[in-house]
């Protein structure tokens, strides 16, 4: 017996057509997987293709200053030594997220020894440009992933350096369950502010300055949610700009 295409021998039963239903839904979210999978890959591809151009890029750096000098001060090796370390951390982090929830361990931590330790472990990013540290947190314990926090603390206080005029100041706060932190740098503009957690968005501040990824508010945001962190932040543009996290 010969079948039309699309055809079965059972003819148009009930049975029938809902399996021929519940089968074109299954193929249906089968290509919408597939798809989400395709874009994935190609944007982490992308992704990479920026992160290994900024990885180079102090090692480009070195190069150079190997090339053009006899003797090379030991701030200018350990700046650009940091920024490599800085953005391969940063890709560590964004591979790292796809398992997030295994790698949480919530438990008290010491606010200010945290702070003080990332602030020491990224101090160069701070001297290269000779802006201060103002630190006004007292002694107090937070309940957190110290790890993931460190690496929020971390990013912010980089973006903080890496966007703040030489000689101005960076100041970090604590007051009633809310950690602050506010830079005299750029600011970033109104227009842009809404998509700054948005992943690979760089805005005006990432063409002008370069050496951005886009990646580094986009990874904090997700890890704040993690955490139960409410991260906001406000900027004026040429002024400055405060990132909160609220622990309550």
């Amino acid at each position: 017996m010969l079948l039309e295409k699309g055809k079965s021998p059972l003819g148009s039963s009930y049975l029938e057509q809902a399996y021929e239903a519940y089968l074109a839904d299954q193929e249906a979210q089968l290509k919408e997987t597939e798809r989400q999978l395709r874009t994935i890959y190609e944007e982490r591809a992308d992704y990479l293709k920026i992160w290994s151009h900024e990885i180079k890029t102090p090692l480009t750096a070195l190069t150079l200053l190997a090339q053009t000098k006899e003797e090379i001060p030991a701030t200018e090796v350990n700046h650009q030594v940091d920024v490599a370390s800085y953005q391969l951390n940063l890709l560590l982090n964004y591979e790292r997220m796809a398992d997030f929830n295994h790698d949480l361990e919530f438990r008290p931590v010491d606010l200010l020894a945290l702070i003080q330790a990332v602030a020491q472990k990224n101090m160069n990013f701070f001297i290269a440009k000779n802006i201060g540290l103002q630190i006004e947190v007292k002694p107090v314990k937070v309940v957190t992933d110290p790890k993931w926090l460190s690496f929020i603390v971390e990013q912010i206080l980089i973006n903080a350096a890496k966007y703040s005029g030489a000689n101005k100041t960076v100041k970090i706060s604590y007051q009633a369950g809310k950690l602050e932190v506010s830079d005299q740098g750029i600011g970033i503009s109104a227009s842009d502010l809404p998509r700054i957690f948005e992943a690979g968005f760089t805005g005006a501040n990432g063409r002008k300055y370069g050496a951005a990824t886009g990646m580094g508010l986009y990874i904090v945001k997700n890890m704040a949610q993690k955490l139960n962190i409410d991260l906001k932040v406000s900027s004026i543009l040429d002024q400055g700009t405060v990132v909160s996290l609220n622990f309550n």
